[in-house]
């Protein structure tokens, strides 16, 4: 269903940082949305949406103007933005009931799966994942030894975009890299990584930062958007 309705997004970006932003939904159903955002976000995460749902699509507050549902960010694509020098992304997810989870509660940036079930309400079950996985809790993937040079620019909570640097490409899997580079970035920061070769543009978060033996910093990168294009 394309319904093209009003929604508000409202997502922590951190433990104590929380933005929101309006939108309008591209696909609903009972059992999850999709829409664009301006800002990037994390799959596996969870996010408050607020929007006038169809009566016949709700499984609570048939009468209030908005449903207010919690949903896990399932699924992030880099779209082309509308404003230069910000990204855009598309968003799909996957409701998980009228209120979040306890241990979102004591930790907003803690992270989830889904068990591959529902409740006889219509949600799917979420479950937290591991604290030091990658974004399933899968089998750590072979990373492969590479010197290339990439340009990476930082992602502020506005979406917009730095100025982008060239950076070196030390390790890459198809789910994460390692960057060295002269820009900075916290850990469960947004950055950009693109190649001018043959273009691949790449939202990823930072997982961890490290200074190398030339003095550099080393970011830890887990792709968002999709998978790293491998040539081995």
């Amino acid at each position: 269903m394309k319904p093209n309705l009003q929604l508000n997004v409202r997502y922590c970006h951190g433990a104590d940082r929380e933005w929101e932003e309006d939108t309008r939904v591209t696909e609903l159903t009972r059992h999850g949305a999709g829409f664009a955002l301006s800002r990037p976000v994390e799959i596996g995460r969870l996010i408050h949406l607020a929007l006038p749902m169809p009566q016949k699509l709700r499984a609570f507050d048939y009468l209030s103007r908005l449903y207010n549902v919690w949903a896990l960010v399932r699924h992030v694509s880099m779209i082309r933005p509308t404003t230069p020098n910000k990204i855009r992304v598309s968003v799909g997810t996957a409701f998980i009931g009228k209120d979040p989870l306890p241990s979102f509660l004591e930790n907003p940036t803690t992270r989830y799966g889904l068990k591959p079930t529902l409740t006889k309400d219509g949600f799917w079950i979420a479950r937290e994942t591991p604290r030091n996985s990658g974004r399933f809790a899968r089998p750590v993937e072979l990373r492969h030894a590479v010197s290339a040079t990439v340009c990476l620019e930082t992602i502020n909570e506005q979406g917009e975009l730095s100025r982008p640097e060239q950076a070196e490409m030390v390790d890459v899997s198809e789910s994460g890299a390692a960057v060295l580079t002269r820009l900075q970035s916290e850990c469960g920061g947004f950055v950009r990584l693109s190649t001018n070769d043959e273009p691949t543009s790449m939202l990823a978060v930072v997982r961890g930062h490290n200074v190398d033996s030339r003095g550099g910093s080393v970011l830890h990168l887990e792709f968002v958007s999709g998978k790293w294009p491998l040539k081995v």
